[in-house]
């Protein structure tokens, strides 16, 4: 945050894991530093933030979810090997049970100076529930052993979170999904087999040019 003036205001325009497009705003400052000071805070803003080619679960829990979901949904295919799925579900709940249960970072900090950094972009709580659960909730309807352990898994997470300040949302979250896994109707393997033919569509991580805006 020193890279900027006093009392500016730094709104950073992605998160961790992100993908980064060429010439997109990294950042918006305001107000906007002075014309002859630009392009050198522009510079110093753009070292502050480690980019890389691919994703790495350093910092970046997301990646693991996502991971342990590519697990699951892998043994939920055509493979059929609900006894992984269910596996990487258990494992998806020792990763998520930490998470709810600790205080995640402010999505704005100010400094001494008035410095004020927002990252509205960050995910909360709410949002990793719904990674963790949303395609294995529908993909694992029709595999009982697997629909037992998500079911299991939630109401752990649901009690681990009782009564937590903040974590509202999530546990909203965590409601609908444990109410999905009671009633959610058979997915048809045709339906399944389009899905998995369809294959991963999210984009690949890769390093990407960067500028202040």
């Amino acid at each position: 945050m020193t890279a900027v003036p006093e009392g500016t205001v730094i709104r950073l325009e992605t998160r961790v894991g992100a993908y980064l497009t060429k010439d997109t705003p990294l950042v918006t400052l305001w107000p906007p530093p002075p014309a002859d000071q630009q392009h050198r805070i522009g510079q110093l803003v753009a070292r502050s933030v480690v980019t890389a080619a691919a994703r790495s679960m350093q910092h970046d829990i997301d990646f693991g979810i996502r991971q342990l979901n590519d697990l699951a949904l892998r043994g939920l295919s055509d493979v059929n090997d609900p006894t992984t799925a269910a596996e990487a579900v258990a494992r998806l709940g020792s990763l998520m049970r930490p998470l709810l249960m600790a205080d995640l970072p402010a999505r704005s900090v100010r400094d001494e100076s008035g410095r004020v950094l927002l990252t509205p972009n960050d995910l909360d709580h709410a949002a990793y529930v719904r990674h963790a659960f949303d395609q294995i909730n529908v993909y694992s309807a029709d595999h009982p052993l697997v629909r037992e352990t998500v079911t299991e898994t939630i109401r752990m997470l649901q009690a681990a979170s009782a009564g937590l300040p903040g974590r509202e949302a999530a546990r909203a979250e965590l409601d609908r999904h444990l109410g999905t896994s009671r009633r959610h109707p058979l997915l048809t393997q045709a339906a399944r087999a389009d899905h998995f033919r369809s294959g991963d569509r999210r984009p690949r991580w890769r390093s990407a040019t960067t500028r202040t805006g």
